[in-house]
């Protein structure tokens, strides 16, 4: 699971930016910026060993939230529960970001899910696409304005005063630096 975090994780190096890029912030694809987010995270857990703690929490729930609703928009609430996602800290990320995000229709599913795994615990250990409670609630999730979903959590992602844009050119050299800049403080860490 990409959100969890490495054994070796460290916050060697200051991390307080978080980085988009231009063509995507200011693009009219709302639903890029979210995603970018979700590669920054990604990448500073995952490539620069960051502990999730470090990265900045507004980032951390954003990319979760995106998550969630990308998996299930990919393949509903089975494959975002099949895919190992029931992990508690990924959950709860999940419940703030969409509080924070004022998503009210998409917690209330989302709370319904988790009720399911705690009302229903053989039935929802045994999920399966077809199960009644699932499929109510992918059609619950399909039937929101997505669109307009991916734009007010853009709009919100673009308000953060910590974004640091560059240009889809630099996106990977700029995270490649930060995750080095973390990677190598760690080498030198004693001295």
């Amino acid at each position: 699971m990409p959100f969890w975090d490495r054994p070796d994780a460290r916050a060697r190096a200051p991390l307080h930016e978080v980085v988009v890029r231009a063509e995507h912030i200011h693009g009219d694809q709302p639903r890029y910026v979210t995603m970018d987010v979700q590669d920054f995270v990604i990448s500073m857990i995952q490539t620069a060993h960051y502990p999730r703690s470090a990265v900045p929490r507004d980032a951390v729930v954003s990319a979760a939230v995106d998550f969630y609703i990308c998996t299930v928009e990919n393949g509903g609430h089975t494959a975002f529960v099949g895919n190992g996602c029931w992990d508690e800290t990924l959950r709860d990320d999940i419940r703030e970001g969409l509080d924070r995000l004022g998503f009210e229709a998409l917690a209330a599913i989302f709370a319904e899910l988790e009720r399911f795994a705690v009302d229903e615990p053989e039935r929802f250990e045994a999920i399966r696409w077809d199960d009644p409670t699932i499929l109510e609630l992918d059609d619950r999730f399909h039937a929101l304005p997505r669109d307009a979903l991916f734009e007010r959590h853009a709009d919100w992602i673009r308000s953060w005063p910590n974004l640091q844009i560059v240009p889809s050119a630099q996106f990977g050299r700029v995270i490649g630096a930060l995750a080095q800049r973390n990677r190598k403080a760690r080498r030198w860490w004693w001295q």
